[in-house]
Formats: C-alpha cells, structure tokens, sequence
C-alpha cells in the first residue's frame, strides 16, 4: 500500500513540477498600441513509467498580477472538443513530449507580466482526478495539496499572440 501511495504522490510532485513556456508575441508601437495579447493555454507531460494514465479535471485557471487576479472559468478547445465548458478532463500521459493539447484558447488578457498561473484541480474524488497504476489496472484519487498547481511567471504582449504551455 505504501508503494501505491508513493505512485500517487509521485504524480502530485510530478504535477507540482510543472514549468511554464511562452512563444510568439510580438506588438505595435505609438498611442494607438493594444493594451492586451491573445494567450492560449496548452498542456503537456512527461512520461511517468510506474502510470498508465495521469487524468485531471481543471475547473479553473487563475493568472496573478500585481493587484489582481483574472479567473479563466470557461473552456473552448478543439482539441479536447470543448465550447464553452465549465471544466475540463485531460489524461497528462497522453500529450507526452512534443505533443501537446490547447485547453483554453484565445483568451483575451491586459499586457504585462503576471507572476504565476494556478490550475485548481477537482480532486479527492476518483471519478474526477486519478492515475492508473501500470500492470495493475489500480485506479487511485489524485492528491494536490491545497487543491491547485501554482506554476511560474509569464509576460504577455501587447498585441501579441501567445501560447503558454504548462508542462
């Protein structure tokens, strides 16, 4: 049992040790530049050998900057067959690598740095968030502690197009 258990904190570390990449941007100059940027929100993960599947459902996205907080509570995603959803349910070991899966696009935000993006991830229940022990088809609840994954920084352009991969 304690070997299980280490699995699912494994997956949490593995989850809590997510980093941040930016690309594109780019933005006008003079009076009449944007004031906001274009940013989608991508996932992807590494392999973990000892899981056959690492699923989350994300209810919301939080990104901070200084005096405040812009919540991203409604997902539209080709990839993931999302209009309008109130959550999403992605398995992290199917977009390994260079692969990867849009979960909020074209998310209108005011340009600047922000400190940090936090996923809050609907867990202790197994029907919502769990990992699949390989071999043996064992299915256990994921544990995040305080409930969301806080991840690094990110700036975004003004005028910009961007996309920010948790990974």
């Amino acid at each position: 049992m304690s070997n299980s258990m280490s699995l699912v904190r494994g997956a949490g570390v593995m989850l809590a040790a997510a980093a941040l990449g930016a690309c594109g941007g780019g933005g006008g100059s003079g009076s009449d530049s944007p004031s906001t940027g274009t940013v989608s929100f991508g996932i992807s993960d590494a392999p973990v050998p000892e899981l056959s599947s690492v699923t989350i459902t994300v209810d919301k996205i939080t990104v901070n900057r200084p005096g405040e907080d812009i919540v991203i509570d409604r997902f539209t995603s080709a990839a993931l067959g999302l209009e309008d959803a109130d959550i999403f349910t992605i398995d992290l070991l199917s977009v390994q690598g260079m692969d990867s899966k849009i979960v909020a696009d074209f998310v209108e935000l005011p340009a600047g740095d922000y400190q940090n993006l936090r996923l809050a991830i609907l867990e202790g229940d197994i029907n919502l968030s769990w990992v699949d022990e390989a071999g043996t088809g064992q299915r256990k609840v994921i544990k995040v502690p305080s409930g969301e994954l806080k991840l690094g920084g990110f700036n975004v352009a003004a005028g910009g197009v961007q996309v920010i991969m948790v990974e």
